[in-house]
């Protein structure tokens, strides 16, 4: 019998029967029909024709993928049915469960490492925008309304079912993957403000061998619960009268007081108690290095086994919000990586030993940490008070020449030099990172930020870990303090240990401040010392009320002395990069135009509005512009090869002694006492900001009462790299001596 259309709608239900039957396959389709009706039609036929009816006996992963989808997000609603039909018939909800099964074992073994560094409650605030767009965990397939219907059954019990089950064991890995990923934005996402994640806590080497819950005190700090003043919007809120008052850091610096090796007469195995029997986990003075016989297990094995045991949370492995065995599996199945991640704690708890100790394994195993940047991760911890330049020394021992240029650029097209920029807005502005990289936008905080550079606090200390537990993801402004010298000895010293490689900073463009022409597309970015012009402006409009700039008129002449060329011009849009471009005038045409540093700072300086910055702001941009423009002058003057690195201040001398009295200023001073000067009567930008404006010789107390030693051309001291006290100036003149603030390290001339 013919197999015409109308035959194929009539036979329509009875061929549906018989092929969705589980037990049948297309050759007994074939057969029945046959036999039974008298339709004889060929398997392909048969195909085509399910094809044209769009039947599919055999759901692909896609269509499995989307039931998923429909199912978890009616479980993110409350709704727990589980009944399920594909065009109208139903789906054996065991095809499900073993596709969720399969999939979960198949991102297991996929699992990366993990990557964090803040609670749950500070990740929530740390991003600016809302979370109400679609869950992360959902797959990217439109769902077709027509095809797949997911309803509630008539009656459920209190017993979870099997497929609810699934459904909570693939969100807890799901989430996982979200934070093994580093993608704490889409973890945010999935999670309700209810959960709450897990602290870790970094000390290895001296003190309590095991590091728990227990004895990190997690139940010391609490959320602040707020409650609304009455009659006004429910974001004003104050605190209950119960509530005890938060904790605030010091207000004064801590630093870090250089020796030269052969100048050690001490070591800091004795000043640490050896022989305690009792070791009190909140008072380091009681803690004692731990013997080498005890060092059993590497930091790598025991981060894994406190994610498997789950010792650094007070909270059930059952109510956390990720999958944390699968984490800790994952760890275990890929131990490299796990050494990379444990590089990473010992930089952010700036613990240099162990820095040394995991690069050189590393090293050993020819491996390079790409995934944690370990430059840009320990220039966004920087610690003037503990560690200063100790581990980015120790970081360039272990990746120099072509590995460094690997590391050099981090994956936000940042550079080294870029992230030392953006610790100095970090650490001493209000400035958000969206004002240095606009990619950011949806960032409200700075990588690092609960590690100030000046020691005032860490994350341990009791004031970050109170703003963490109310969920405060920014260090307050108020906690902050102008670029100090601590703070401008930190950001040098790296600038000096980096400019052993000046090629790679000369040739690489900064990743900050850039923007793209609105008429023809053009990429503008900014050469390095453009860059730090943009941030010297930056921390004018929103630094501290004592900002003086002072600390970047210092990084100023470290960069020119390490042989910067401030003739190299950058394609650039001063009406983009202030923000100060109308759109109508942004439609007119390209606005860009190469300019030199120099030339940027004269067109900013033009730009700005009249009492918008204080007094020593407004002073210090005087300052450190005609240092700019006196250097700019010089070089116009000689003629160098296109091949040839400049050399300083080849013609003006007083711009090297200026360099080697900002140096003997870092070295012998600080601000010892609230209300007192942050800078020694021995410099002043007052008196540079007169001699610039008459045109004379740049000359501060250092030069003019001959406290300076022998210095080259170039600004520095007769010593390799790093100087000392008594290399640049009479370690009489010092203050820095105070030995309740102040720590001792030793640096080699071998660098």
């Amino acid at each position: 019998m013919a197999t015409s259309a109308n035959r194929w709608e009539e036979l329509k239900p009875v061929i549906e029967s018989i092929y969705f039957d589980p037990s049948k396959k297309l050759s007994d389709v074939v057969l029945i029909l046959k036999r039974d009706h008298n339709f004889d039609a060929l398997e392909h036929q048969y195909k085509y024709q399910f094809k044209k009816w769009k039947w599919k006996k055999n759901m692909s992963s896609s269509t499995k993928n989307m039931m998923v989808e429909q199912i978890e997000s009616r479980a993110r609603a409350g709704k727990s049915g589980t009944n399920i039909t594909l065009q109208g018939r139903a789906v054996e909800k065991h095809k499900i469960r073993r596709h969720m099964k399969n999939k979960a074992r198949d991102d297991s073994k996929a699992m990366a490492f993990v990557k964090w560094n803040l609670p749950f409650a500070v990740m929530l605030k740390s991003h600016t925008r809302p979370f109400d767009h679609a869950s992360p965990l959902s797959f990217s397939v439109a769902t077709p309304g027509s095809d797949i219907a997911i309803d509630t059954p008539s009656s459920t019990g209190n017993t979870p079912s099997p497929t609810t089950a699934l459904l909570e064991k693939k969100k807890r890995l799901d989430r996982a993957h979200l934070f093994a990923q580093g993608q704490h934005d889409k973890l945010l996402m999935s999670m309700d403000g209810d959960e709450r994640s897990f602290k870790t806590a970094k000390h290895w080497g001296k003190g309590p061998r095991n590091w728990t819950a227990q004895l990190l005190d997690f139940g010391q700090f609490h959320s602040q619960h707020s409650r609304s003043l009455p009659g006004t919007p429910g974001d004003h809120t104050i605190l209950t009268e119960e509530l005890r008052p938060r904790p605030q850091p010091e207000g004064l610096c801590r630093w870090m007081i250089h020796l030269r090796e052969d100048e050690c007469d001490f070591s800091l195995e004795d000043e640490v108690p050896t022989n305690l029997q009792y070791q009190d986990p909140y008072d380091e003075t009681t803690w004692s290095p731990w013997p080498h016989v005890q060092e059993d297990s590497p930091l790598p094995a025991r981060l894994r086994d406190a994610l498997e045991h789950n010792d650094f949370s007070s909270i059930a492995i059952t109510s956390l919000p990720v999958a944390v065995p699968e984490i800790a599996q994952a760890a275990q199945r890929s131990p490299d990586e796990l050494l990379v991640e444990s590089l990473a704690f010992s930089i952010m708890s700036r613990n240099s030993a162990q820095v040394q100790n995991i690069t050189g394994q590393l090293a050993r195993k020819s491996l390079m940490p790409m995934s944690i940047y370990p430059f840009h991760m320990a220039t966004s911890y920087l610690d003037g008070y503990t560690t200063c330049c100790d581990i980015f020394t120790s970081l360039l021992i272990s990746f120099r020449g072509a590995k460094l240029r690997e590391l050099f650029v981090n994956e936000l097209g940042h550079t080294i030099l870029d992230n030392l920029f953006m610790s100095i807005l970090k650490s001493h502005s209000s400035a958000k990172p969206v004002v240095a990289d606009a990619s950011l936008k949806d960032t409200s905080r700075f990588v690092g930020e609960e590690v100030d550079v000046c020691g005032r606090w860490d994350a341990d200390s009791p004031c970050v870990r109170q703003i963490y537990a109310e969920g405060v993801a920014c260090i307050p402004f108020a906690w902050k303090h102008k670029f100090c010298h601590t703070s401008i000895q930190s950001v040098c010293h790296c600038i000096i240990l980096l400019s052993s490689h000046t090629p790679i900073m000369v040739e690489s463009a900064s990743g900050l401040y850039v923007r793209r022409c609105f008429d023809c597309g053009k990429k503008l970015e900014l050469g390095p010392l453009h860059s730090l012009v943009m941030t010297a402006y930056h921390l004018a409009s929103s630094g501290c009320v004592e900002e003086d700039l002072f600390g970047i008129l210092a990084c100023l002449l470290c960069l020119l002395s390490c042989r910067l060329d401030p003739r190299t011009s950058a394609n650039i849009s001063v009406a983009a990069l202030l923000q100060t471009a109308s759109a109508d005038a942004l439609e007119v045409g390209c606005d860009h135009e190469e300019l030199t540093p120099a030339q940027l700072a004269k067109r900013v300086s033009a730009l700005l509005v009249a009492g918008t910055w204080t007094e020593k702001a407004q002073m210090g941009w005087e300052v450190f512009c005609g240092v700019l423009f006196a250097h700019n002058s010089i070089l116009r003057q000689v003629h160098f090869e296109h091949h040839e690195f400049i050399p300083s201040f080849r013609t003006r001398k007083d711009l090297a002694s200026l360099w080697a009295s900002v140096q003997a200023e870092i070295l012998s001073y600080r601000r010892l006492e609230n209300g007192t000067d942050w800078i020694s009567p021995r410099f002043s930008m007052k008196q540079l900001k007169h001699q610039l404006a008459q045109g004379q010789l740049l000359a501060v107390g250092y030069v003019e009462q001959n406290l300076l030693q022998p210095h080259c051309v170039c600004g520095n001291f007769n010593t390799s790299y790093i100087s000392v006290l008594p290399d640049a100036t009479d370690a009489e003149l010092g203050n820095v001596e105070v030995w309740d603030r102040a720590t001792y390290g030793s640096i080699s001339d071998d660098f």
